[in-house]
């Protein structure tokens, strides 16, 4: 006869041995869920726009008017970086947040301008990470996001292509 114990059957123990893995598998994946599910929903952006701004008029000679400030005319004047950086992007790079490079930061931003400046304007617009796609704000032209991020790079110390300061705006009337 077998030495046989009651309980101790070999196939009853490894049921219940896989039986364990498998349910703590199952408890690690759902705690891992739920802890991504309570990040994400703390990391929203602080300040969310949910719908765009309006688009001005067309200026008086009937072109379509640029987004901006009024100026005194009624027209539209063009947004500078410094105007879009404070209105948008301070919120998120003024303070760092969710890895945003800080205004002020020269070494944050050294590895971004290494990826190339049209590295750069793409992700601005498309959104990376964890910044929104032209940085919440859909109204945002390709030239206004080139100035903005002129005026923030400009702050951090690093040289932009100039003609990223003015990009889409009209050119300055030469004095004679």
């Amino acid at each position: 006869m077998a030495n046989h114990v009651p309980g101790r059957d070999p196939a009853a123990i490894a049921l219940m041995v896989a039986g364990s893995l498998l349910l703590l598998l199952v408890l690690v994946f759902l705690i891992t869920r739920l802890a991504n599910f309570v990040v994400s929903e703390n990391s929203a952006p602080p300040t969310a726009v949910t719908s765009p701004a309006p688009m001005p008029a067309n200026t008086p000679d009937g072109s379509p008017a640029t987004p901006g400030v009024s100026n005194a005319d009624g027209g539209s004047a063009i947004r500078s970086g410094k105007r879009i950086v404070e209105a948008v992007c301070i919120n998120c790079h003024g303070p760092g947040v969710l890895g945003a490079p800080r205004l002020d930061s020269h070494e944050q931003w050294l590895p971004r301008v290494g990826q190339g400046f049209d590295a750069l304007l793409r992700h601005t617009a498309d959104g990376f990470r964890n910044m929104p796609a032209r940085g919440g704000d859909p109204s945002l032209s390709d030239d206004e996001l080139k100035r903005a991020i002129a005026y923030m790079l400009d702050k951090a110390g690093i040289e932009t292509p100039k003609a990223w300061e003015t990009a889409g705006q009209p050119p300055r009337a030469q004095t004679p």
